[in-house]
């Protein structure tokens, strides 16, 4: 009788949403974004109900400090979703701080999501095909959705299929409600005559829930509103991003910028990605470095969270020391040279595909040409880093790049490297993922991407300066290493090394 009830009278969950995406007000939100105590740029999410779905549109307009010079960039992503919120297309843009570029994302029939990317005109186009299970979204959707099917409450646990352009993978995102609370957020906004700023006219008073997760290792906190908007969101690293009024946000923020800008400093900001790997003859032992613009030193918590910790890298406080990883023949307690490919697939189970996937033919044979009848791990990931080393020219930045497109074209920056390695070891039998973080290279820190291999631990492999095992010059701050190189700025946000000792060896 309970069943029949609850049948003949209670709506789902899935008609609920059926019916509240479609009564979802056209609206728009607008940020601003800053950095530490400086605003950095603005942001803004739109929303709006078409005939058969709901189209949200989110663009961030950022001026990074990168490489000791500030660098504007521009991101826009334009989705389309199906009337109950699963993602149908997508369109994301990049330009300024990087070359322009573009991707398109179209899910058929919730089995395949079909990925294009490049620079019109300019660049050979990239595909890549993905099969998912199930409903697919943009990770800016989830609170829309959320909201919409009446979740919002604290202690629920929200576990959603995403795709990420910024490494081009499908993950799985998981968020806990943990609290609620009132904001204050300014609704409208008049110029002062006098000082010819925007100032609050008024303000609306909004109830917000806490979204906690993680992203690439760090921490994130946002608050949504009873709508789905995005109220306030902040990482341990310095950005935040806060709902104000447009004139707020914008021309306030636009009459600074042509008052000119703070200047970065020269010896406070890592350089670009490495463009040359000069210097192989030099080994670095040991390394400590401070990582200012963090946490405060004492905060053990939101340093712990960032997850530096490796067998060969460790911290206390804001202090980084790293240590070049054994001779492995010399330690086979700690690294089984087994033979390929590893069998434990719970180690496969935990690595997510994307642009660097091993499943393209022409990858699967590259690696076994390379490796060719070799069957221990140990010698096979020198043979695929020596030839990534040799094969694969370095070039600067160029935009995306999957393992497919960096193996036509033999040649790709540190992160176009990464990805292809990643791809020939898995292709290879060899459990592998990118990472991301800082190196010490001729006397200056640079933003780097390289890759870990499974040896029963993970173990530093840097194809890009020809280190099969990397030495201790590298500072691991994120796994899962970013495919567009201008996204790793704005994720280490004012995290910034400072060389205390080095130890170097010929």
């Amino acid at each position: 009788m309970g069943w029949l009830v609850v049948r003949e009278y209670r709506t789902s969950s899935a008609d609920l949403l059926l019916d509240a995406a479609l009564s979802l007000p056209p609206g728009a939100t607008f940020f601003a974004v800053s950095l530490g105590d400086r605003q950095i740029g603005t942001a803004s999410i739109t929303t709006d109900t078409l005939v058969d779905g709901v189209r949200v549109v989110s663009r961030l307009d950022l001026d990074l400090p990168f490489a000791g010079q500030t660098s504007h960039l521009i991101s826009s992503t334009d989705a389309v979703y199906s009337r109950d919120l699963r993602l149908n297309t997508f369109t994301r843009r990049e330009t300024g701080a990087v070359p322009s570029s573009v991707m398109e994302g179209r899910v058929a029939d919730d089995s395949v999501l079909t990925l294009r990317l490049g620079r019109p005109q300019l660049e050979p186009e990239q595909t890549m095909r993905q099969p998912i299970d199930g409903f697919l979204m943009l990770a800016s959707a989830i609170p829309f959705r959320v909201a919409l099917e009446g979740n919002l409450r604290v202690g629920r646990e929200i576990e959603t299929r995403v795709v990420d352009p910024t490494t081009l993978s499908l993950r799985i995102d998981r968020a806990l409600i943990v609290a609620d609370s009132i904001f204050v957020v300014p609704d409208s906004a008049d110029l002062d005559a006098v000082s010819g700023r925007w100032v609050p006219a008024t303000y609306d008073t909004v109830r917000a829930y806490r979204f906690d997760q993680t992203l690439y290792g760090l921490p994130l906190e946002t608050w949504v509103d009873q709508s789905g908007y995005v109220v306030y969101a902040s990482s341990p690293l310095g950005f935040t991003l806060e709902r104000s009024a447009f004139e707020l946000a914008s021309e306030n923020y636009r009459r600074d910028q042509q008052e000119g800008p703070p200047v970065a400093d020269d010896r406070a900001w890592p350089a670009r990605a490495l463009t040359s790997s000069t210097n192989r003859a030099q080994r670095v032992e040991k390394m400590t470095a401070v990582l200012d613009g963090g946490p405060a030193p004492g905060d053990s918590a939101a340093w712990a969270a960032l997850d530096l910790g490796t067998p060969w890298q460790g911290h206390f406080g804001d202090t980084v020391r790293t240590s070049i990883q054994p001779e492995f023949d010399t330690i086979p307690v700690l690294v089984m040279d087994y033979h390929l490919p590893y069998p434990d697939e719970s180690v496969w189970q935990g690595l997510e595909p994307g642009a660097y996937d091993g499943n393209d033919p022409l990858i699967g044979a590259r690696a076994r040409r390379i490796i060719g009848r070799e069957r221990r791990v140990m010698r096979s990931v020198e043979l695929l880093t020596q030839w990534v080393t040799e094969e694969v020219a370095l070039t600067p930045v160029r935009g995306s790049a999957t393992a497919s497109y960096v193996l036509d074209q033999a040649a790709g920056d540190a992160s176009g490297k990464a990805v292809l390695f990643v791809a020939l070891c898995r292709a290879a039998g060899i459990p592998a993922r990118p990472v991301a973080g800082f190196v010490y290279r001729d006397g200056v820190f640079s933003y780097h991407t390289w890759a870990e291999v499974w040896l029963t631990e993970w173990i530093g492999v840097d194809p890009t300066l020809g280190q099969p095992f990397a030495d201790a010059s590298h500072i691991r701050l994120a796994v899962g290493g970013l495919a567009l190189p201008g996204s790793l700025p704005a994720l280490i946000g004012r995290l910034r090394p400072r060389m205390l000792t080095i130890e170097v060896s010929p």
